[in-house]
């Protein structure tokens, strides 16, 4: 399958669609289906087992996050390896990265944002990316080690980046 072309079994696995050729409602039927962009976050880190997804994203049912992975493995975005049972995101799917940084970033304006709800490590990971600011950061090198419940970070800052 090419990446990113809708097929009949992408358009089976996934609900109603918008017909509307913008790249906007495209990106909206790909990951706008409730747990997809969350799904698509958690993995932007890199490959993980269908428990520790569970674990990361304690709301979402075992058949829906099945259901999920598959819509966005049948749409060219997420990669099973059968092997080592991981899940993983392909470089389309890696290519999401600054659309849910920005989403990020956008969303955090929001006065109604409840501070009190729970945050996945990843996800914390992925906001800190977001909020950096290249240019206030431009000056900053460091590297350091972030660990969060059950897992570890390596963050490496350096010019900005």
């Amino acid at each position: 399958m090419k990446l990113g072309k809708v097929t009949s079994e992408t358009k089976n696995s996934h609900g109603r669609w918008y017909g509307d050729a913008c790249g906007a409602a495209f990106g909206m039927e790909l990951l706008g289906e409730r747990w997809a962009g969350l799904v698509l976050r958690e993995l932007m880190l890199g490959a993980r087992r269908f428990t520790d997804l569970r674990f990361a994203l304690p709301g979402i049912s075992a058949r829906v996050l099945t259901e999920r992975l598959g819509g966005l493995e049948a749409a060219g975005l997420v990669r099973r390896d059968e092997e080592e049972r991981l899940y993983g995101l392909t470089p389309w799917g890696q290519a999401a990265e600054p659309v849910l940084l920005a989403m990020c970033r956008w969303a955090l304006m929001s006065p109604d944002r409840d501070m009190a709800l729970a945050i996945s490590p990843v996800a914390l990971m992925l906001s800190l990316r977001a909020l950096i600011v290249a240019e206030r950061a431009a000056d900053m090198d460091m590297a350091c080690t972030i660990i969060i419940a059950r897992e570890s970070f390596a963050l490496q800052l350096r010019g900005g980046g």
